[in-house]
Formats: C-alpha cells, sequence, structure tokens
C-alpha cells in the first residue's frame, strides 16, 4: 500500500504507519522521496536530503486480557464455535502468569470477554473421590479445587473474588454428557477404576472481562501479569 506524506511544513513529526507486531513477526517498509517537479535546477541540484526514522513500540500495559489476545496473529483465533472464540495458533502467545502460577489462554466468550485459563502444568496431586462414588459433586477434586483456606486452590489465588468467575458453569460429567453444574473450577470425571489413583490436576478457571494485562509479551519466558481495572 503506498501512501502519501503531506509538507512538513512546521511540524516535523509524520506518522507513516501504526498498528500491532507480533512476535517474530516482521514488516518490510519502502521510502520513497521525489523532488516536486517545480522545483528549479538551482533549488534542486546538489541538495543532501538527511532524515529520520522513529519507531515506538508499547507493550498492551492497561488493554484488556481478550482484547490483548484477540489481536496477535500469532493466536490464531477461531470464531467457528459461536459460544468460544478459541486460541489455536502453533506457538500462541498466550501465557498468563496469575499467582505465582503459569497458565495458558485458550478461549474467549464473546458473550461478556471473560478468558478461560488453564495451567500450564500440573499443581498438585488428589485422589478423585472414593471407590464408590463417580460424581464430581461432593468428590475430593470439588472440595480441593474450591477450598478457600490456604490448603485448597482457591485459597492460594491472589484476590480471587475479584479475578475470576465464580459463577462459570462446567460440564462436570464425561463429555458425552451435555449437562452442566454450575463450580467455580473443574477437572472433569472419571471411571469408576480411577477414582482411588491419583493423578496430576490442572485446574481451569474464567478470568473476568476486567482483568488488564500490566507487563509482559504473552510468550513463556515473558508472560503476561495482570490487575483489575
Amino acid at each position: 500500500m503506498t501512501r502519501n506524506l503531506s509538507t512538513m511544513g512546521s511540524n516535523p513529526n509524520r506518522r507513516v504507519d501504526f498498528g500491532i507486531i507480533s512476535k517474530d513477526e516482521t514488516i518490510n517498509y519502502t521510502l520513497r522521496i521525489w523532488i516536486d517537479n517545480e522545483a528549479t535546477s538551482e533549488e534542486a541540484s546538489g541538495k543532501t536530503f538527511k532524515g529520520k526514522l522513529r519507531v515506538v513500540s508499547t507493550q498492551p500495559v492497561g488493554e484488556k486480557v481478550a482484547s490483548v489476545l484477540l489481536v496477535d496473529s500469532s493466536n490464531n483465533i477461531n470464531t467457528t464455535d459461536p459460544e468460544q472464540t478459541f486460541i489455536t495458533g502453533e506457538n500462541p502467545n498466550n501465557y498468563i502468569l496469575y499467582s505465582g502460577k503459569l497458565w495458558r489462554a485458550v478461549s474467549i466468550v464473546p458473550s461478556d470477554n471473560s478468558v478461560k485459563l488453564v495451567t500450564e502444568w500440573n499443581i498438585s496431586s488428589v485422589r478423585y473421590n472414593s471407590s464408590d462414588s463417580p460424581l464430581y459433586e461432593g468428590s475430593y477434586i470439588e472440595e480441593w479445587l474450591n477450598d478457600t483456606t490456604v490448603d485448597g486452590f482457591l485459597g492460594n489465588l491472589r484476590n480471587y473474588e475479584r479475578f475470576i468467575k465464580l459463577d462459570s458453569k462446567w460440564n462436570t460429567t464425561m463429555m458425552s454428557d451435555a449437562s452442566k453444574q454450575p463450580s467455580t473450577t473443574i477437572v472433569g470425571d472419571a471411571s469408576h477404576d480411577e477414582l482411588n489413583s491419583i493423578y496430576g490436576i490442572k485446574p481451569t478457571l474464567n478470568l473476568k472481562s476486567n482483568v488488564i494485562v500490566t507487563g509482559g509479551d504473552g510468550t513463556k519466558e515473558n508472560p503476561f501479569q495482570l490487575a483489575i481495572q
């Protein structure tokens, strides 16, 4: 695309372009300068042009998490599902540091711009439940995930009431069952022969829409940092 800059006049600051550039992305520009066709030989001959190009870059500090994720082309946003907008890039910039834990943003809910996170690593090992009950309700997992003491999952999250949607609804049964129940966090169901086994847990949660980015670029080495607007 060719763009013409107006006469320099008394203001030497002219913006050539602006936008968002993703990590490892390159944008090439070609700058061409022409002599005014009305310039005389005396005005144009033997003259030297000197100029300076300035590049100003900023991280998306102060922007809402959903907005930052949606505009990054590395995240390969998938909008085929009307209920969730998924991040499906091969190397997306969706790493988030919250409460000392590294998370991945996996989707955005268009209806309220909340952001679904899942921990990058297992953060605990807990039995799902006793051997006679495969239900999530009343299970050891439900108790641990929603425990607000220092021994529980919620109790170790920073200001969880302000950061997390506590009224989210999750599928608490096998994926073949479409029923949903209200819950703060969820890891899914288990078969009867696995109930007493201990497995690593990767909790998931929904960030509220007013959570903003205060630093980072979304990479694993420099994950986004969060605050409440």
